[in-house]
């Protein structure tokens, strides 16, 4: 699912880190919630513990890379799927490095007490305007400690997903 402006959240083969597409988040905002994606919501377990991780790749149009922030999270659902919480918390990031893809990952995140679902949501915003377009690939959802994904993460309408391998 789209968050933010659809048109400019879309599939791309510009940059993938594996098969053949990426989700492309066009020209940041200066809001978390001008460009995003979420995934439908997945079956959890109370008081168990889920690994996130995904990749990410600036493209440099101008700027310092510390101008664009993402942020990966968890948003805990309960019974009637509504948002109870969201971890790790809100505070964004920024990547190392322009045009180089990089494995982000938040293990141990408990699923509250409460918990019936959850989904990913993941964003992006920039803090001076320089256009510099970000892509997304490669999510898991993982129960800690299971060899394979519970989901890869692909928003509804957008980039297909690109399976993610088993950890070694």
């Amino acid at each position: 699912n789209r968050v933010g402006t659809a048109a400019s959240i879309t599939r791309s083969s510009l940059q993938k880190h594996g098969g053949s597409y990426s989700c492309r988040l066009d020209n940041p905002t200066s809001s978390y919630a001008g460009r995003g994606i979420a995934s439908s919501p997945v079956t959890v377990v109370p008081g168990r513990s889920y690994n996130i991780s995904g990749y990410f790749y600036l493209n440099r149009s101008g700027g310092d890379v510390g101008d664009t922030l993402f942020r990966l999270r968890i948003q805990w659902l309960n019974a009637n799927q509504y948002i109870i919480s969201s971890s790790p918390g809100s505070n964004g990031w920024s990547l190392d490095a322009f045009n180089n893809w990089e494995k982000i990952e938040f293990p141990g995140n408990v699923a509250p007490a409460n918990a019936a679902f959850a989904n990913l949501l993941i964003e992006c915003r920039e803090s001076v305007n320089k256009d510099n377009d970000a892509y997304l690939d490669d999510f898991s959802f993982v129960l800690a400690g299971e060899p394979s994904p519970i989901p890869t993460v692909t928003p509804a309408g957008s980039p297909e997903s690109t399976p993610t391998p088993p950890p070694n």
